[in-house]
């Protein structure tokens, strides 16, 4: 039986509008956008049946997931091990549109790491199927894995602020639907197994 997988990046927080590295929890709050943002991602995922919703531990994150949950119905759970990047002594630094990775001597989190722990998260969810707000790089590990890349050489795999990446998970293997769509076509909805569509 397979197990649908709805990866939902926060919507537009504080740090992207500043430009700024951020993994601390209590940091950089949704921006006014960033909530009109998740609204309209929540009515999306009403489309789909889902049976649970879990979130990063990270502020821009719980309450991206909290206005999913107000939304559809789901109670908020949080993971920590869908938290952001650990940016190191990065943290606070300029982004400079992901330039900061490749400056001599930067320490920070591998994507091999966020993978690992994103993987061990997926892999003990018994769920039919659930939504797991988090962060870019939850999207772009799992991606790099699959087309053998990292963060240096998949630099240019960037999902949008509060879009939805769906995968379906089946004899622990994971296969794509979708990457980092801000709503759910027909086309989209049609790859997407009965079972876990909602009739809306």
């Amino acid at each position: 039986m397979s197990q649908l997988i709805v990866l939902v990046r926060h919507g537009q927080s504080q740090a992207n509008v500043e430009g700024i590295l951020s993994d601390e929890l209590e940091k950089s709050p949704l921006t006014p956008l960033g909530r009109e943002q998740a609204g309209r991602t929540a009515k999306e995922l009403k489309k789909l049946r889902l049976d649970a919703l879990v979130s990063s531990p990270v502020l821009r994150a719980r309450q991206t997931a909290g206005i999913i949950g107000e939304e559809t119905g789901l109670e908020v759970r949080i993971d920590d091990r869908l938290r952001e990047t650990g940016m190191g002594s990065n943290n606070g630094a300029a982004a400079n549109g992901g330039m900061w990775k490749f400056k001599k001597g930067v320490r920070f989190e591998s994507a091999g790491s966020v993978y690992r722990r994103t993987m061990e998260f997926i892999r003990e969810q018994d769920y039919g199927s659930f939504v797991a707000v988090a962060h870019k790089v939850q999207v772009t590990s799992i991606l790099f894995s699959q087309c053998g890349l990292d963060e240096f050489t998949g630099f240019a795999c960037t999902p949008l602020n509060a879009s939805m990446t769906l995968m379906l998970r089946s004899g622990g293997r994971l296969r794509f639907l979708a990457v980092g769509l801000p709503e759910l076509p027909d086309s989209v909805m049609a790859r997407v197994p009965k079972r876990f569509r909602a009739e809306v």
